[in-house]
Order: structure tokens, then sequence, then C-alpha cells
């Protein structure tokens, strides 16, 4: 039986942050690491002092949505934390967001063995959020259901190959990505936050269906992030057979702990690995339900593409912002969108139009941005907007962009005081309204949505 003074050195060496054997990188000047985990054990951690900006636009972000529809007594949803020695909750209380609580977990949830910790070349967190990756098929019924992280993980013997320390973290409860809400981007966020000091990179896994969604919108909410946040998944779960799960998470953490000649991750963004492609975030739309190329960027050109070697379109990746990390959690719920089609009726646009509490609305028109020019239409359109609705337009076409001046019809909706959505994919144009609605007063919206945030969309069109 161990003594007191054995078990608690035995804790201690649990708690013991992985030293690294190699000099502070010079793009890392100033960046804050503990020598040593913070929690003893059973203790909380430290109160945590988010890095945020003034926002953008001029107005300080307000966090969060606007007010919330949930009861105060709705059950709480969490992360379990499991790749730094330790295990816990975040989000025991929905609104405020506050650091996890840790507790001891295991010193075998690292990834890498431990004589190999100190060694370790830089540190990549994965967030397992749920999705196809992480399913297995039920004998009795075929359906598929998630299974453990960690056996997820048994299923990637390869993740000890890297130079990289490489941890990982899963939700709790796992989410459908059919079910992503803001308030799942914004847990995210809040992850990421919380561990950005301490790793140098993130990769996401996540349900194939909104992801598109969720890498647009955690683009917005963090607007200069410098360090990759890649996103990917499977069509077929690790487990199986012809799984592209493993090669889509191992080519994702292979880039994430790429890095520049001076140092610093090569990919300062986020974006979306899939069947050998790595494509910027908020350009990126799901393509194909069971194709493994499933995912493809149509208005601006991959960053990166893996064959035998990974070939990186550095022109294309976008230049490493400057400053701190600026969070931006403000957001707005009260959006919709609009697809326009042959023999619409009155009803169902005025229906849409006086939707009670709705602030924006995404327009999806025909080829470069054209409506119906039918008197009814434009005046429904014109009273939305003199209510103070925020009418944005894009293209049902998934290539190329809108021209509000190539025919009258596409001038008739500019001159009403509808804004142009560019060469915008509907994932980015949506996300991108939900925080534009945030920034302050209609102009104001209207000028955060006018400006490349995130390399969302190409300013040098011709109107």
């Amino acid at each position: 039986m161990a003594t007191a003074s054995g078990a608690g050195a035995r804790d201690a060496g649990r708690y013991a942050r992985p030293q690294r054997c190699r000099p502070p990188l010079p793009w890392r000047a100033g960046h804050p690491r503990r020598a040593a985990h913070p929690c003893p054990r059973g203790q909380p951690l430290p109160p945590h002092r988010p890095r945020r900006g003034a926002g953008l636009g001029g107005h300080p972000p307000a966090h969060g949505p606007e007010p919330d529809p949930r009861p105060a007594d709705s059950p709480p949803q969490g992360l379990l934390v499991a790749g730094r020695g330790c295990v816990g909750l975040l989000g025991a209380a929905h609104r405020a967001l506050a650091r996890p609580q840790l507790t001891h977990f295991s010193p075998n949830s690292y990834l890498c063995p431990p004589e190999e910790r100190n060694n370790a070349m830089g540190a990549i967190l994965i967030i397992y959020t749920g999705g196809t990756i992480g399913m297995k098929a039920n004998p009795a019924t075929g359906a598929l259901a998630p299974f453990n992280f960690e056996q997820i993980l048994h299923e990637v013997p390869e993740l000890h190959s890297f130079e990289s320390r490489i941890d990982a973290v899963s939700l709790i409860p796992l989410v459908d990505s059919s079910d992503a809400t803001p308030e799942f981007w914004e847990r995210l966020v809040v992850l990421i936050e919380a561990n950005y000091a301490d790793y140098d990179g993130f990769v996401i896994l996540h349900g194939t269906d909104t992801m598109a969604y969720t890498a647009s919108a955690l683009s917005f909410m963090l607007p200069n992030v410098q360090k990759p946040v890649i996103l990917t998944g499977s069509q077929l779960p690790i487990g199986a057979l012809r799984t592209d799960g493993k090669e889509n998470l191992l080519c994702a953490l292979e880039i994430a702990e790429k890095r520049a000649e001076d140092g610093a991750p090569l990919i300062p963004e986020v974006a979306v690995f899939f069947d050998h492609s790595l494509t910027r975030g908020n350009r990126t739309t799901k393509f194909g339900a069971e194709r493994f190329d499933a995912f493809r960027s149509f208005n601006y050109p991959r960053l990166a593409e893996v064959g035998i070697h990974v070939r990186y379109n550095r022109k294309y990746i976008r230049e490493r912002p400057a400053g701190p990390l600026t969070v931006d959690r403000a957001y707005s719920t009260r959006v919709s969108s609009l697809r326009l089609y042959p023999g619409i009726r009155h009803d169902m646009v005025e229906r849409v139009l006086t939707t009670p509490g709705l602030r924006g609305l995404v327009l999806e028109t025909f080829g470069a941005g054209n409506a119906p020019s039918a008197p009814w239409f434009l005046d429904l359109l014109r009273g939305a907007v003199d209510r103070g609705m925020l009418l944005v337009n894009i293209s049902q076409c998934p290539s190329d962009s809108i021209s509000m001046t190539s025919y009258d019809v596409g001038l008739g909706l500019a001159r009403l005081g509808v804004v142009s959505g560019r060469d915008m994919t509907f994932e980015a144009a949506l996300a991108k309204l939900m925080m534009a609605l945030r920034r302050g007063d209609i102009e104001a919206a209207k000028a955060y949505f006018g400006r490349d945030i995130a390399g969302e969309m190409t300013l040098a069109i011709v109107e």
C-alpha cells in the first residue's frame, strides 16, 4: 500500500506540464505558458480572463446571442476535457461560459508516450464534437450511433508518429451536426480561446451536414486567429473497412503542425480538410451526401492539396494577422432566408418578411443577383428595408458572384437598399448576417457586412 507521500509524488507527476526541450519560437514571444498544471487534485482552475479586442466596426462586442429563450433551469451541457491530464465540464451555467472546472482524469489521456512528451515540437488539440467519424453500426438495427472517443483514438495508432504532442477533448453530450446551433459554435470558440496559449493548432472533428456553417461562423468569431483551426470528419465511420476518416484526421493534423519559415503555423485561419483538399472555411460548401469529396470551394482556390506530398498554395493562404486573439461572440439568431423560384406567391413572401422579430434576411436570387420585377415583390422588400431589416443578396448559383448593376432587376434591388453578398457562400452569408446584426444600428450592420472580415468574399469584383 502506497504511503501518503508516495501518492502525493505520483499526483505531482501526473499534473506536471510537459517541458519542451527547445527555446521558444520567435513568433510566440510574450505568449504566457504554464510550466505546471494549475489545478491540484479536486480544485478548480483560477478564474480565466479571456483576451478580447474592442470588437469590429467600432462597437465593443456584447458577447453571446440576444436574450436567451431557453428556460433558466435547462440542463447543462459541457465538455469532457481529456487530453491534458484532467477531465471536467464546461458550461454548467449556460450563460456564464466560464473556464472549465477540471479534476484529475488519467495520465494516459496524453496520446504520445510519456517518454516522448518532453521532446514534442509543438502541441495540437483535437476537439471531438460528434459526427459519422465517431460512430459504429448497431448490430441489431444497422443504424449508426456514437461510441466512446477513446475507441476512436485506438483506431488511429499513427497519432503517435507526429512530432507534436496531440491532446484531445470531447464534447459532452456529443452533437449530431444537424443539431448544431450558434450556441454550439460559441462553445467551440470558448474552448479554443481558453486553450489558445497552450496549443499551436486545433483540429475539430465535426459531422459533415453543417460543417461549412460551423467553419464560416468560427471564421467570424475568431477574425484574427493566427493558428490553424481545421475542421474535418468523414463519410464513413473511422472503424469501417474503407473509411475516409483516418486519412482526413491524419492529414488535418499534419497540416495543423506545419510551420512557416519563421516557425509560426503556416495556416493562420479556419479551414476545412476533406478528401485530400484544404479549403478556407468560409469559402466551403457541402457538395455531396455520399461522395468522399463532399466539400467544394467554388469561388476560391484550395489552400493545400494532399498527394504523395502536401502542396501548399501559399499565395492563397491568409496573411497572418497582427495583435492578440480577438474573440467576437456577439450574434443574432433573428435571421432567415428566402430562396426565389418562378411562381413565388405574394402571400408567402409577405409572411416571411413580416415574421415577428425578424431583423435580417438572406435573399437567394437568380443568376447574377436578379429577382422578380413585379411591383408587389419590390414593395414588400421596400417595406422590410423601411422597417430596419437588413436584406442581403446572394446567388443561387454555387460559383461566381452577383452583380447588382448588370441588369435592371438587380439594380432595382440595390436602389431599395439590398446589400450585395458578392461571391459568398450561403453558409458564410448567413453566419456573417448573424454577426452583422449585433454591430449596432442598421448602418453599422451594413458596413460590417460589406467588409471582408476573414477572406469570405472577393472585394475586387466590380458591381
